[in-house]
C-alpha cells in the first residue's frame, strides 16, 4: 500500500511537472510583422541614410531613403522628453517610415535636460524648417515631394512630449512658417490636459481638411488618456471622417506580453505586435492616405483593417484597438 501511495505521488508530480513545463514551452506567441500592408515588411525601399546637422535645440537629423528617389513625403518625428537621440529610441519606427518611401526629420528640439520647455517648440519649428531648407537646396538630397494640390506633402507625428508639440505646431501653422500639414499624429501625450502644456496655442486653428489620429495606451499610467481626448474633442473643426481617438490595449495572453504603456511607442530593438500592427500601421496608411488617397481602411473609420492586431500563435486574437469617434468622453 505504501509503494502504491508513492506510485501515485510520483505520478502526480510527474504530471504538474509535465503541465508547467508545457504551459511554459507552449504559450502562444505574438504575430511577427505581417507580410503586406502598411505596417508590413513590403517595402519600396532597401535601406536608408542619415545625417545630423545644427546645433543645440535647433540640431535635426535626416532620414532619406535609398536608392534615392527623385522626390518624397516629408514626416516630421518629434520625440519625446531627453529622447534626442533617435538611435536610443525611435529608429525602428523611423526605418519603416523611410523604406515606405518617406523622408523623416527629427528635430532635436531640446539641446539639454537644461532646455526650459518653453523653448522646445520654437527649437523644434526652426530645426525643422532648416532640414526642409537643406533638402530643397541640395541637389544630393531628396527633394520634397509636392502633391497634386500644389502643397507639400507632409505631415507631423510624436511621442510623449512630442505629441503635445505636434498639436502645438500644426496649431501655429501657418504663422510659424512651416509646411501645411496634411496629416498629424500625436502617440500617448506627455500631458494629461491641455493645461498642462506651456505653449501658446488653440487646437481650432489646425487646418479643418488635417487627417487626425489621436493616440492612448490603456496603461498609460504616467500620462493618462485625457490629453489624447480633450485634442480630438477641441478640434471641433475637423469632422469625425477626418480624425478618430484610437486606444491600445495591452494583452497578457501568451508570452511575451504585449503592454499599452507609456514608453510602448518606442522602438530601438525588439519590435512587437504593437508595433507592426499598431503605431507603424496607423502612421503608413494615415500618411498613405493623406498624400495619395490610399490604404483609408487602416487608419480612419474603425473597421477590421484599422483595429485588427493579429493573431497569437495559436490562433486567439490579440486585443483590438478601440477606435471613437468625437466626443469622447
Amino acid at each position: 500500500m505504501r509503494n502504491f501511495k508513492k506510485i501515485i505521488l510520483i505520478v502526480s508530480c510527474v504530471f504538474l511537472l509535465s503541465l508547467i513545463y508545457s504551459t511554459i514551452v507552449f504559450a502562444a506567441t505574438p504575430p511577427g510583422q505581417p507580410a503586406s500592408g502598411p505596417g508590413g515588411s513590403n517595402y519600396t525601399y532597401t535601406g536608408y541614410v542619415w545625417e545630423k546637422n545644427g546645433s543645440a535645440g535647433t540640431a535635426y537629423y535626416l532620414f532619406e531613403p535609398t536608392p534615392k528617389p527623385e522626390n518624397a513625403p516629408v514626416i516630421c518625428f518629434l520625440h519625446g522628453w531627453s529622447a534626442t537621440n533617435p538611435f536610443d529610441n525611435y529608429i525602428l519606427w523611423i526605418e519603416h517610415l523611410v523604406k515606405k518611401g518617406n523622408v523623416v526629420i527629427y528635430p532635436v528640439y531640446q539641446g539639454s535636460i537644461l532646455t526650459p520647455q518653453s523653448a522646445m517648440l520654437g527649437y523644434g519649428t526652426t530645426g525643422l524648417k532648416d532640414a526642409i531648407t537643406h533638402l530643397q537646396n541640395g541637389s544630393e538630397h531628396v527633394r520634397p515631394q509636392i502633391g497634386s494640390d500644389g502643397l507639400m506633402n507632409f505631415a507631423i507625428m510624436g511621442h510623449s512630449l512630442g505629441g503635445n508639440m505636434t498639436v502645438a505646431m500644426a496649431a501655429n501653422y501657418p504663422g510659424n512658417g512651416i509646411p501645411k500639414p496634411k496629416a498629424i499624429m500625436p502617440t500617448f501625450y506627455g500631458a494629461d490636459t491641455a493645461n498642462h502644456d506651456i505653449w501658446t496655442y488653440n487646437e481650432t486653428n489646425i487646418p479643418s481638411d488635417t487627417y487626425f489620429l489621436s493616440l492612448c495606451g490603456n496603461e498609460d499610467t504616467t500620462a493618462g488618456q485625457q490629453r489624447s481626448k480633450d485634442a480630438i474633442n477641441m478640434t471641433t473643426q475637423i469632422s469625425n471622417n477626418r480624425k478618430d481617438h484610437v486606444e491600445f490595449r495591452s494583452d497578457y495572453y501568451g508570452d511575451p506580453d504585449l503592454v499599452a504603456n507609456h514608453s510602448s511607442p518606442g522602438c530601438a530593438s525588439n519590435p512587437n505586435t504593437l508595433d507592426y500592427y499598431g503605431f507603424w500601421k496607423l502612421s503608413t496608411a494615415l500618411t498613405n492616405y493623406a498624400f495619395f488617397g490610399t490604404d483609408r481602411s487602416y487608419c480612419l473609420d474603425g473597421g477590421t483593417d484599422m483595429t485588427f492586431m493579429g493573431n497569437w500563435s495559436d490562433g486567439t486574437p490579440v486585443n483590438t484597438l478601440i477606435v471613437r469617434d468625437a466626443p469622447v468622453s
